[in-house]
């Protein structure tokens, strides 16, 4: 003890130097450690270079710049599904709220269904009585599942734009509607009401089916298609199924028989001709042939001249066939005799997902 008492400066300055040898032993322990991570990454860096350079195509070296060329499609990329948006616009919810009750949906609900009805009746469009179009489960209810309000105004807006391209085009009768289950409020519902199939969600969009019945003519179905077709919101025919409707008369008291009566021939022929016409049936279609007026001058023009004074130009008599007296007329064959269609459609609304631009 003497000794250290004697040499205290020395051993605090041995002390000290042992500290500092440890810390640079740990220092440069440390620093090595991270020196083989930093050269392991440099490595792993420097072999997906070397991938790269070996890719079809190049990334490009100079003025060449393969990863820049990308980057510029892509945002290009990213503008043409911008303008193409435009053409699958977002159909409005029903209500369009951002903070929604169930109170709101429910009125909103019944006045939506209404409206419908009464749309329905000034295009002449029948509907079944009391229908709710696939909103049976929901009409009475003021308290909803839990997360089933949001899906069920989207589908109540769907629901309302797609009766709106039915409607203008004027079908005889809307006989159903489907659309999927989104709530469990929906399992106590007719299962008329509900497809068995559900949206798809992908990268860009979501496709939401719908299945529609309805009765109409061709006419009517060629417009019904083509407002699909025409419809700023993204709604595509998927599937279509065409056959004859019931008439009244084929099925006695079958559902929609009695709108349509069964169609019979006119009593009135169309064209008609005395037996040994052309057409099959003894019947004919005869052209009403007609005359240049005759002036009564010699070397007339083709063109005619103008009358003598006090002489009235003359037209011969359209050429048109009449039975001989005492000779039965034809039997009438109907050229045009169209009957109502039954058909259904499979239509997917599609809601594009917001587009992510390239940072």
């Amino acid at each position: 003890m003497d000794w250290v008492k004697r040499n205290l400066g020395l051993v605090i300055s041995g002390v000290v130097a042992v500290g500092l040898l440890l810390f640079s032993a740990f220092y440069l322990y440390s620093n090595y450690k991270k020196n083989n991570e930093a050269r392991a990454r440099l490595e792993a860096e420097y072999g997906e270079l070397q991938r790269l350079s070996n890719l079809k195509p190049h990334p490009g070296k100079g003025d060449v710049d393969n990863i820049a060329r990308a980057r510029e499609q892509k945002a290009e990329l990213v503008r043409l599904m911008q303008a193409v948006s435009q053409r699958f616009a977002p159909i409005p919810a029903i209500p369009d709220n951002p903070q929604l009750s169930g109170e709101d949906f429910s009125a909103s609900l019944r006045r939506a269904i209404d409206q419908l009805n009464r749309r329905a009746a000034i295009a002449s469009v029948i509907v079944p009585t009391n229908y709710n179009f696939s909103f049976e489960a929901e009409k009475r209810l003021v308290k909803f599942a839990p997360g089933s309000l949001r899906p069920l105004a989207i589908q109540l807006g769907e629901v309302n734009a797609i009766c709106q391209i039915l409607f203008e085009a004027k079908i005889n009768k809307l006989t159903g509607l489907r659309r999927e289950r989104v709530s469990t409020d929906d399992r106590t519902g007719p299962q008329s009401d509900y497809l068995r199939t559900a949206s798809v969600t992908n990268d860009l969009a979501v496709v939401s089916p719908y299945e529609i019945s309805f009765e109409s003519f061709s006419a009517e179905l060629a417009d019904v298609i083509s407002g699909f077709a025409n419809s700023p919101h993204g709604m595509v025919v998927k599937g279509l199924a065409v056959g004859p409707a019931r008439q009244l008369g084929a099925v006695a008291g079958s559902p929609g028989a009695a709108a349509y009566p069964v169609a019979t021939a006119p009593a009135t022929p169309i064209y008609t001709a005395p037996p040994g016409g052309e057409m099959p049936g003894g019947s004919e279609i005869r052209r009403p042939t007609f005359q240049r007026p005759t002036f009564g001058g010699a070397g007339a023009s083709p063109y005619g001249e103008l009358p003598a004074p006090g002489v009235a130009p003359t037209y011969a008599q359209p050429g048109v066939a009449y039975p001989a007296p005492g000779v039965a007329a034809a039997t009438t064959q109907t050229l045009i005799d169209e009957h109502p269609l039954s058909v259904t459609l499979v239509v997917e609304v599609i809601k594009l997902l917001p587009v992510q631009e390239e940072q």
